[in-house]
């Protein structure tokens, strides 16, 4: 194991500690917050096709603005297939539990390229101010997004904002991260 493996490691336990120090109504407000600040950019006014994440507990809460942004746009969500990520059309009465105890759209729904979509809402255990994303370590997201010019929003709590993660080439950036008091833009692409 690198001395990155190990780094990565501690801040996950580290942010871990954060998070669950956080209430459920400050993570709502946070989440508020963080979701107005997407709606009122250009690039998901104009958006017609937006992909997002179905919240877990230790996640910026998502599912109000899921439901809210389906009646007027299509949103799409991830569901894991071995080591990928599918994009399925989200229906709120199409989602069952998926592998990690994330829910996910159903196989049934309709499926989606990452060609096809306008936006993507990224989650992550920590982002820094250079736009590095640190995930659980699967690299779901990485493989999805690695060959894709798709808008990147990564989003976080902001105990979830660290000045400098660890990262390697096939990591991914992110071409915004936002938090309830963090606007950070990656013009690096």
């Amino acid at each position: 194991m690198s001395n990155d493996d190990f780094c990565k490691r501690d801040i996950r336990k580290r942010v871990a500690v954060l998070l669950a120090a956080i209430s459920s109504e400050d993570k709502l407000e946070q989440s508020q917050r963080v979701l107005e600040k997407i709606e009122m950019l250009p690039e998901f006014v104009s958006s017609k096709v937006v992909m997002c994440y179905y919240s877990m507990p230790n996640e910026l809460p998502t599912h109000q603005y899921i439901k809210q942004w389906s009646e007027t746009k299509t949103v799409v969500l991830p569901r894991v297939d071995g080591d990928d990520l599918l994009l399925l059309k989200y229906n709120p009465s199409d989602l069952e539990e998926g592998k990690y105890g994330i829910f996910e759209p159903l196989l049934s729904c309709e499926k989606f390229n990452i060609a096809d979509v306008d936006l993507v809402i990224v989650p992550g255990v920590a982002f820094d101010f250079n736009g590095n994303r640190l995930g659980h370590g699967k690299g779901y997201y990485d493989r999805l997004l690695s060959s894709s010019n798709v808008m990147k929003v990564g989003v976080a709590l902001d105990c979830q904002i660290v000045e400098l993660l660890p990262h390697c080439q096939h990591d991914v950036k992110m071409d915004l991260v936002l938090s309830a008091t963090h606007t950070i833009s990656n013009n690096h692409k």
